[in-house]
């Protein structure tokens, strides 16, 4: 399996193959030809820049979840969200009386997919990139730096970019542990300058990316296709596609 992570704007792809270390690419044209040395033909897994969606938590009795039904419980978002329901792709997951949202604008998920298209592999899943981060355990936070972008994740489906080290005192969760995964010493001093001395901070390996259903997964934003043959690939239809994002 092949693990891609898209930039935001025009950084650097990162790649992940069965050696379950991560690379880099400067481009896409550059991160198709590298890993078409590897291997050709590869079922791949990508993941977004979270920041292309819209991510809710929001509390909800299983009484009211039954009577809103699967449809229902879409229009929850009509406060929270900058877009008219009707433009959005929504996803949610239902769990210990919580509800889960990740909203998604409809172009940029057809966007997404054309542009995925274009590309040698075969893609299985669309997932926000928080993802890579180890699910944590009650009450911990996750960390996780790959080359120079940070990640963290409080919950199992709620994360986000630590780019700005502020974003930790907007978090209303506690935390009894943190858990960095292969980050820099600039970054965790600047973490636990946030967070002060009552938090454990403990350093972990980063194992390889595992995702054994990831099609099921309730955030996995790819429309359903018919699977494409390996045809190769126009790498400037597709550079161009991403970057227009």
């Amino acid at each position: 399996m092949l693990y891609l992570w898209m930039p935001e704007g025009q950084g650097q792809w990162q790649w992940q193959l069965e050696d379950g270390q991560w690379h880099s690419a400067d481009s896409l044209e550059q991160l198709i030809q590298v890993v078409q040395v590897h291997d050709q033909g590869q079922d791949a897994v990508v993941f977004f820049p979270h920041q292309s969606a819209q991510f809710f938590t929001q509390s909800l009795p299983r009484a009211k979840y039954k009577q809103l039904g699967q449809q229902g419980v879409q229009y929850l978002l009509e406060e929270y969200s900058i877009e008219p329901v009707e433009q959005l792709a929504i996803f949610h997951d239902y769990h210990d009386e919580h509800i889960n949202f990740m909203a998604m604008s409809q172009s940029i998920r057809e966007t997404y997919q054309q542009s995925l298209a274009l590309l040698p592999w075969h893609i299985q899943a669309l997932l926000p990139d928080f993802l890579l981060v180890p699910e944590p355990e009650k009450d911990s936070l996750n960390i996780v730096q790959i080359g120079q972008r940070r990640l963290m994740r409080w919950s199992a489906l709620r994360g986000w970019s630590l780019d700005d080290m502020s974003l930790l005192a907007q978090l209303k969760a506690s935390f009894q542990m943190v858990n960095f995964y292969q980050c820099d010493e600039t970054s965790v001093q600047a973490v636990q300058a946030q967070l002060g001395q009552s938090v454990e901070y403990r350093q972990c390996e980063l194992e390889q990316v595992k995702f054994p259903r990831f099609r099921q997964h309730p955030f996995n934003a790819l429309l359903k296709t018919k699977r494409k043959a390996n045809t190769g690939v126009s790498y400037w239809k597709a550079c161009a596609a991403i970057l227009c994002l």
